[in-house]
């Protein structure tokens, strides 16, 4: 009878440590991750204002602003009303103008085109030009699958710059 008892109890005492010791775990990972959500919460920027407005800008607005285009390059046949459709070049003015981008020609190293496809997904040329400014190294006009379309940007693109 003693023996029983004794079982029991110590029974009783090894359920009640594994109960306190999950219990025990579980507190634990809640508090930490709370102090991981009050990290979170507190890394957030303070001051939301620095952050520019997005300015809704259409070709429209753009020539309001610069005046009329010397030459436009059709970067994309089915967004040709578009900014990221269209580059502006300004011969006189000595810039190019594409999707809100001001790319002084002065500032122009280099242009070419490649194919940015991968395994999963069809071609997709673009014509990259490379810059020396430091806000836009460089810029990346999408084309879409046309080999042909990308090789007439490229030259277009070329024929406007004296490098």
């Amino acid at each position: 009878m003693k023996r029983k008892v004794l079982i029991s109890i110590i029974a009783l005492i090894a359920a009640l440590w594994f109960v306190l010791y999950y219990i025990g775990v579980a507190v634990a990972v809640v508090v930490l991750l709370l102090i991981f959500a009050g990290f979170l919460v507190s890394a957030r920027p303070k001051n939301t204002n620095l952050i520019p407005d997005q300015v809704s800008e259409n070709i429209q607005t753009v020539t309001d602003t610069y005046g009329t285009p010397d030459d436009i390059i059709i970067v994309n046949p089915t967004r040709g009303n578009e900014l990221d459709g269209v580059v502006l070049v300004y011969d006189e003015k000595g810039f190019l103008y594409y999707n809100g981008i001001l790319l002084n020609k002065n500032e122009i190293t280099d242009v070419s085109f490649f194919n940015a496809a991968n395994p999963y997904m069809a071609n997709d040329y673009q014509v990259v030009i490379k810059t020396t400014s430091e806000r836009y190294p460089s810029v990346y006009l999408s084309v879409g699958n046309d080999l042909g379309w990308a090789k007439d940007l490229y030259v277009q693109i070329k024929t406007h710059l004296q490098f």
